[in-house]
This record gives structure tokens, C-alpha cells and sequence, in this order.
């Protein structure tokens, strides 16, 4: 793909004609003779064209290259079509391997070169195929805020498609894989190191992220096993009180298990052991 307005390199190899021999350069379109490069240049293997900037786009171009004294002794033509763009789109982000949580806000970035036009439009591909279009028009310039539904569906097979809204060749996806996952639920007290007393009162804390239900289960557990269950079901606020009973049995042992009572998979644990005393 190259861009209108720019320079590149015509390359070829050559046997049994010397280095003075003029060769011709030509743009074929479609198989069609599009125009001359160059009329004679040097066997040297290498040429510099500037594309003009009004060429027109199209994917069906190919170079010819053909000896000018006698066109029919020596002539080759690119193997395969190039296309002549008005300018370049790459994804950035995500670009492959980021999970990302339905329910958050994430910057879908990219880079831009050439004259791609003012405006691109954003889709998000599941499997090879069209899942959603983002957006059908925003500014390229370079990142826009996408807002995942919590209702998306989950999966590991999501790529990125940009396109320019004004020349639907240039276009772009994510270089690979990224996935769409539920939310997470973070124990952040009691989270390791600290000495509660039996028969006190005491806040257990989590935060989330994306879309986790309404109500989570909160579990004690000892030496990594369920000691007991302290809420079956509680609201997913943030915060419980908690009363330690007065029976439950001093050890250095013990976390806090969370777990989505809308999703078991998304479930948390005190990253360190905690201590109940006497």
C-alpha cells in the first residue's frame, strides 16, 4: 500500500543486459497501460518515483518494466496487484492480549499517515466477523472513549477495524486477539496482616470493576478451606460489617473470601492471611 504524495522505490534484477540499457517504467491499472514513469532510465536496478498526490486510488495496480529500443526482448510486471492509498490507519490499542471488562471505559488509539481524511469509522469484529459498529463517524484524531455494554458478550476473539469514512481502502485491525471479560471484585480489607478480635465488630471492604451482579457471598476461610459462610448474599456495595462471633476459634490463618453471587467465576480473596484472637 502506497501513499499518494510520497516517495518509493521501483526495484529489479536484470541478466543479459548491460547497465547502460535503457529500460521504460510504467503504471499498468487494471492491466491497463495507466501511465509513463519514465520513458529511459538506467539498468541500475532501482528507481525513485514520487507518487502525485491526484493519482487515483484503486488496489489493481502493478509496475512494468520493459526495455525501451525493443519492448518485446525484455518485460516483466509485478507478480501481484499494490494499491495506491491516500494515506495510512493503524490500530494502536488494542492491538492484542488486553482484557478488557465489560461495563468500563477504555481509549481505542491509532496512528494515522498520509491524507486518510478528517473522519474513521470504528468497529469491533468478533471472529472474523462484523460484531458492532462503535462508532459510524468520529474525528481521526488518533483515540476515542468507547464504554463496553455490560451487556456485551463475552470473549477472547475480539479485534479493532478502523476505516476511513472518506476512502473505504484504508482500513486497519488490532494485530491480534483481545478479550472482553466480566468484572472483578477486589478484597481490600481485611487484606493480610491484621489481628482481629473475636466478639468485635469489623468493616470488610472490596471495590469492582464492570459488571459483577448486585449481590456477592462473603466467605471465612482457614488454612484455605471454608470455615464459614458470613453473608450468603449481601449487596455489592463495597462494604460489610462484620461481627466476629465470640466461639470462632483464634488462628493466624484465616481470609476473606468474595465471590458475585451472579457469576461464581468472578470471586476474590484476601491476598495474606489475617489473624482472629482471643
Amino acid at each position: 500500500k502506497w501513499i499518494r504524495g510520497t516517495t518509493h522505490t521501483i526495484k529489479w534484477t536484470s541478466t543479459g543486459l548491460s547497465a547502460a540499457t535503457p529500460l521504460t517504467i510504467e503504471l499498468m491499472k487494471g492491466g491497463v497501460l495507466n501511465k509513463v514513469i519514465v520513458s529511459a532510465t538506467a539498468n541500475d536496478g532501482s528507481y525513485s518515483w514520487y507518487i502525485p498526490s491526484t493519482q487515483t486510488l484503486g488496489t489493481d495496480y502493478k509496475i512494468r518494466i520493459t526495455k525501451t529500443s525493443d519492448p518485446a526482448i525484455a518485460e516483466d510486471s509485478s507478480d501481484s496487484n499494490f494499491a495506491i492509498v491516500a494515506g495510512t490507519l493503524t490500530v494502536t490499542s488494542p492491538n492484542g492480549g488486553q482484557k478488557w471488562v465489560r461495563g468500563t471505559t477504555h481509549a481505542i488509539t491509532w496512528s494515522s499517515s498520509g491524507s486518510p481524511g478528517s473522519y474513521v469509522k470504528i468497529e469491533l469484529m468478533k471472529g472474523g466477523v462484523l460484531n458492532r459498529v462503535i462508532t459510524s463517524s468520529t474525528a481521526n484524531d488518533g483515540s476515542y472513549s468507547w464504554t463496553i455494554s455490560s451487556t456485551q458478550t463475552l470473549g477472547t476473539d475480539y479485534k479493532i477495524r478502523i476505516t476511513s469514512t472518506s476512502y473505504s481502502l484504508i482500513s486497519d485491525s488490532s494485530n491480534s486477539n483481545f478479550a472482553i471479560v466480566r468484572g472483578t471484585l477486589t478484597v481490600t480489607s481485611p487484606n493480610g496482616g491484621e489481628s482481629w478480635k473475636h466478639g468485635t465488630t469489623h468493616t470488610i471492604t472490596w471495590s469492582k470493576s464492570g459488571s459483577t451482579g448486585s449481590y456477592v457471598k462473603i466467605e471465612l476461610l482457614k488454612g484455605g478451606v471454608v470455615n464459614r459462610v458470613i453473608t450468603s448474599s449481601t449487596a455489592n456495595d463495597g462494604s460489610y460489617s462484620w461481627t466476629i462471633p465470640s466461639s470462632q476459634t483464634a488462628g493466624t490463618t484465616y481470609k476473606i473470601r468474595i465471590t458475585s453471587t451472579a457469576y461464581s467465576s468472578i470471586s476474590d480473596s484476601s491476598n495474606s492471611n489475617f489473624a482472629i484472637i482471643t
